[in-house]
């Protein structure tokens, strides 16, 4: 877990050039380079898919989705169907060599990664954009980070030990409160720095939703790991794993606070 926070830590200033201080086309390409290294790694590295051409198709679809989805902003729909309908045309005309549960396992990556990479993307484009582009980051980094110090010092009772033998509900607990505080803090912080006044009730609902999201989409890729018997997904970042090794909560916080942005008043 430690290595988690230290790799967010370092990652930060990565991503703080992406979003304020390059052209608007930076952040668009760099999610989608990130959702199709991600879907590499869950493909590849894995072992699931081991056609080249279902390979290179899942990849090139989760990278081009995100694209598409910034610039065009079409609907999920649109693209969706066409997936679908290109990784089971490969596997039509593979004679029987693909796995079902390599297509379905193509046709996740290929829509599920740029879904929550993109959903990156379409925050940024709402208003106040600049400042809640942070939320979902907040919720998946700063549970990270309190979880693992509430565990250390108060950790008990564990909380998934088949899937995640050291994490403790404590520590989830503290996660949760930690994340509620740390959003808090942040609404002060976007006042002072883009004179953004944002809700409080309302950003400790996206602190209590996306804490607890974090945790599980945590644990369901740790799921994933224990499956396939893996240790990380892979070796990009050398000492902490991959793509979405890094970004697994990620993933799930980002889709949820698009979701919850729609339907609640954050940006007063």
């Amino acid at each position: 877990m430690l290595t988690r926070i230290l790799a967010a830590l370092a990652a930060l200033p990565l991503f703080f050039l992406a979003v304020y201080f390059t052209p608007p086309w930076v952040l668009p390409v760099a999610l989608a380079l990130l959702s199709g290294l991600a879907a590499y790694e869950m493909l590849h590295n894995t072992g699931m898919v081991k056609c080249p051409v279902l390979l290179t198709a899942s990849v090139l679809l989760a990278a081009a989705a995100v694209l598409l989805d910034y610039f065009l902003t079409l609907p999920l729909i649109a693209f969706v169907m066409p997936a679908a309908a290109v990784i089971f045309t490969i596997g039509i005309f593979s004679k029987g060599e693909i796995p079902w549960q390599a297509l379905f396992g193509a046709f996740f990556s290929a829509v599920f990664l740029p879904l929550a990479f993109g959903a990156i993307g379409r925050i940024q484009r709402m208003d106040g954009g600049d400042a809640l582009i942070l939320v979902p980051f907040i919720a998946a980094w700063g549970t990270d980070t309190c979880a693992y110090f509430a565990g250390r010092f108060f950790g008990k009772h564990k909380l998934a030990p088949i899937v995640s033998p050291k994490k403790t509900v404590e520590g989830a607990i503290g996660g949760v409160i930690g994340c509620i505080l740390l959003m808090i803090a942040y609404a002060f912080a976007a006042e002072a720095i883009w004179d953004v006044t944002l809700s409080l009730p309302a950003l400790a609902v996206l602190a209590l939703v996306g804490s607890v999201i974090s945790q599980i989409g945590d644990l369901s890729m740790s799921y994933i790991k224990r499956g396939l018997g893996i240790k990380d997904y892979g070796k990009i970042m050398p000492g902490h794993g991959g793509i979405l090794d890094r970004f697994d909560s990620v993933l799930f916080t980002a889709p949820f606070t698009e979701l919850l942005l729609m339907y609640i008043t954050v940006v007063l």
